[in-house]
C-alpha cells in the first residue's frame, strides 16, 4: 500500500497523472486505507492499549495493596500471572497476534517476579543482575514467540544491565582516557552489534522485518559514535584511530546500504543528520574563537541553513529515485 502510494504522487510530480485525478488513482489503487480496514487497525490499538494498561494495572495492585499481603499471597498472584499468559499462547496458537502479546506481558512480570524475590529474601544481587537475569530467562519465550517486540525487550534490559554495571564497578571494556567513556563505547559495541544483527536476520525472518525497531537501534549506535568523533577531533580525546575508522565505516556502509540495498529515507536522513552535527561542531570550534562574534554566529547560520538545505535536496530526491 505504502509503496503504491508513493509511486502514484511520484507519477503525479511528474505529471504523468493530472492533479485532478491523483485522488481518484490513489483510490482505485487501493493506496489509501479502505472503510474495512480501519476496524482491525481500531481493533489492534485497542489490544495494545489494554494489554499495557492490565500490565500497569497490575504493577499498582502490588504497590497499592504491598503491606496487606503476604509473602506467599504475592508470590501465587505473580506465578499465576506469569502461567496464565504462558498458558493463553498455548490455548490460543503460536501465529495469533494476541498469543504473542500475552507471552510480551508474561516476559514483564517475570522481571517483576524476579524483583520481588530480590526484594523480599534481600539476595544481595546487584540492579544489573536483575536485568541480565531478566532479559535471558525470557529468551526462550522470544524465539518461541517470534516477535519482534519481545527481542526488542530483550535488547533493552540487557542494555540497561550493562549502564548499571557501569554505574557499580566505574568501568566495563576498559577503554577511554577518563572512565565516563565507557559507558558510549558499551552503548555503541552493543547496540550496533544488534542493529548489524537485526538487519542480517530480517533478510531470512520475515517477522523481524520491522523498520522501527532497526532505526531505534541506530540511533543508540550513531548518536554515541557520532558525540565520540566529535570530542576526539575537538579535545582529541579517546582512541583517534579507532573512533575515526568506525565513523568514517559507519557513515559510509550506511549511506551505500540504505540508499541502494535497503532504501530507508529515515536512516539516511539520520546519517545526513550526523554529518551536518559534526561538520558545526568542528567549524564552532575552530572558526568561531578566531572571528567576531556576530559574524561567527551570523555565517555559522548560513551556513547551516545551507548545509541542511542541500541534504533535504538530495533526501528528495533520493525519495523520488526509491518511489520510482
Amino acid at each position: 500500500m505504502d509503496f503504491q502510494r508513493k509511486l502514484i504522487l511520484h507519477w503525479a510530480c511528474q505529471g504523468a497523472i493530472k492533479q485532478s485525478d491523483t485522488q481518484e488513482a490513489l483510490n482505485i489503487s487501493g493506496a489509501l486505507p479502505q472503510a474495512h480496514q480501519w476496524p482491525l487497525f481500531l481493533a489492534t490499538l485497542l489490544l495494545w492499549l489494554g494489554a499495557l494498561a492490565v500490565t500497569i494495572s497490575i504493577l499498582f495492585f502490588f504497590a497499592f495493596n504491598w503491606n496487606d499481603m503476604s509473602r506467599f499471597t504475592k508470590f501465587g498472584l505473580l506465578e499465576a500471572g506469569v502461567f496464565g499468559c504462558a498458558a493463553l499462547y498455548w490455548f490460543i496458537g503460536s501465529e495469533h497476534f494476541l498469543s504473542k502479546l500475552a507471552l510480551t506481558i508474561g516476559s514483564i512480570l517475570v522481571g517483576v517476579l524476579l524483583a520481588f524475590y530480590g526484594q523480599t529474601y534481600q539476595t544481595g544481587a546487584d540492579p544489573w543482575q536483575l536485568f541480565a537475569y531478566w532479559g535471558l530467562l525470557i529468551i526462550p519465550w522470544a524465539l518461541l514467540a517470534r516477535f519482534a517486540t519481545l527481542w526488542f525487550l530483550i535488547i533493552v534490559l540487557i542494555n540497561t544491565a550493562l549502564q548499571l554495571y557501569f554505574e557499580a564497578y566505574g568501568q566495563l571494556l576498559g577503554l577511554g582516557d577518563r572512565p565516563d567513556e565507557d559507558v558510549f563505547w558499551i552503548a555503541l559495541l552493543f547496540n550496533g552489534t544488534c542493529w548489524l544483527a537485526w538487519e542480517a536476520a530480517s533478510t531470512k525472518f520475515t517477522w523481524l522485518n520491522e523498520r522501527w525497531a532497526p532505526r531505534l537501534l541506530a540511533i543508540a549506535t550513531a548518536a554515541p559514535l557520532t558525540a565520540m568523533f566529535i570530542m576526539v577531533i575537538i579535545e582529541s580525546i579517546g582512541f583517534p584511530v579507532l573512533t575515526v575508522i568506525l565513523y568514517l565505516a559507519m557513515i559510509t556502509l550506511g549511506f551505500t546500504v540504505y540508499q541502494k540495498r535497503i532504501p530507508d529515507l529515515f536512516m539516511l536522513a539520520g546519517f545526513c543528520l550526523s554529518v551536518i552535527s559534526t561538520i558545526a561542531s568542528v567549524v564552532i570550534a575552530e572558526v568561531l574563537e578566531h572571528v567576531d562574534e556576530i559574524i561567527g554566529f551570523l555565517g555559522m547560520t548560513i551556513f547551516l541553513i545551507s548545509m541542511a538545505a542541500f541534504a533535504a535536496n538530495w533526501l528528495k530526491k533520493m525519495h523520488q529515485e526509491q518511489s520510482s
